[in-house]
């Protein structure tokens, strides 16, 4: 222990303040080799138990033009298309069904609003249980619901079938989207996929 001179008898006795600051200093350099050698166990450990995230593979590395891009960007073309050429055929619906103006309107609404409502749910949907399988669900039942609407005798069973149209295109609709991002590999590919989808 340090010892420091009494001014009263001219003996030395401890200094019990420095005896205390040298050993929490001893105590903490005691402490270092520790704390590295915890936190190069800790890096080690992360490091080992990090997984390594797979590398993602490619169905089409060459050229986009094929089949799987038609079929995503016809399905593309047919969900936008059949949100406008109902006012072509609208005439003759209106005069064989018999339907109001303010029915006729609905023809078309009942398409866009729930494919415009419906979009975000697609998406997730195609996510959750695959891409590959939603998009084939909404190939299925945007036809189904198609030639519902074609054979449909009144505004009922027209208006339904729309919606189930809509419905089913905002499934089909983001899932092709997203299917050209996952299927195209990144550089020229995947370029002239997108070139083509637009």
């Amino acid at each position: 222990p340090a010892l420091h001179e009494s001014p009263d008898s001219g003996a030395f006795r401890p200094n019990p303040d420095r005896h205390f600051s040298n050993s929490r200093h001893n105590c903490y350099r005691s402490r270092l080799p520790d704390r590295a050698g915890e936190s190069v166990a800790s890096g080690i450990m992360t490091s080992t138990m990090a997984p390594s995230s797979p590398a993602q593979s490619y169905r089409v590395k060459g050229s986009a033009v094929g089949i799987p891009i038609l079929v995503l960007c016809g399905m593309i073309f047919l969900s936008v298309l059949d949100g406008t050429v109902v006012f072509v055929a609208m005439p003759e619906i209106q005069d064989a069904l018999g339907l109001s103006d303010a029915t006729k309107v609905w023809v078309f609404g009942a398409y866009a609003l729930t494919f415009g409502g419906f979009l975000l749910l697609g998406g997730r949907l195609g996510d959750t249980f695959g891409r590959k399988k939603m998009l084939l669900l909404g190939v299925v039942g945007f036809t189904v619901a198609s030639a519902l609407a074609g054979f449909a005798t009144n505004e009922a069973w027209l208006l339904a079938a729309r919606v189930g149209q809509g419905f089913f295109a905002a499934i089909a609709g983001p899932t092709a989207l997203a299917l050209i991002a996952t299927t195209f590999a990144p550089g020229k590919a995947r370029n002239q996929a997108f070139a083509v989808f637009g």
